[in-house]
């Protein structure tokens, strides 16, 4: 049976810096990112960049 963690960080509005830094440290690939503004609910607009979801790969 194989188990699988699945973290899931936050980031007060530093989500793109933190991806791109775990993207090289790990040397993964950061994918499916989502920003606020592409939800399907209401958001203000001062944070419509800012990243709602993504994922990372490694491997």
């Amino acid at each position: 049976m194989k188990h699988q963690i699945t973290p899931y960080l936050t980031f007060d509005g530093q989500a793109r810096d933190a991806l791109a830094f775990y993207e090289e440290v790990f040397q993964a690939e950061v994918f499916n990112i989502q920003s606020y503004g592409e939800a399907d609910f209401p958001t203000p607009e001062e944070a419509n960049d800012r990243i709602l979801h993504a994922k990372i790969k490694k491997g």
